[in-house]
């Protein structure tokens, strides 16, 4: 995917451990009085280590119209996925 396109259809931003990566897409459950779960796919340059993410803090950014939603977590698990 041209990565100029990316950034312009933009809708999710993902910072982990003050490092931003480029969310592909994501899957958010949340419920009232229990914990949510984000399952995040994100887009890398370059080959990620997992183990310098695992147990980090992770902030996830929905860019809405009027205004942004914000989702502080931690990273719990993460897997590497081939084209």
């Amino acid at each position: 995917m041209d990565m100029e396109i990316f950034e312009k259809l933009r809708q999710f931003d993902c910072t982990v451990a003050g490092e931003a990566l480029d969310v592909y897409e994501i899957s958010l459950e949340e419920g009232l009085f229990s914990d949510f779960e984000a399952i995040v796919t994100v887009v890398a340059k370059r080959r990620l280590k997992i183990h310098d993410y695992l147990g980090k803090d992770a902030l996830l950014t929905l860019i809405g119209r009027k205004s942004d939603r914000y989702v502080h977590g931690m990273i719990k698990s993460m897997e590497e996925m081939e084209e």
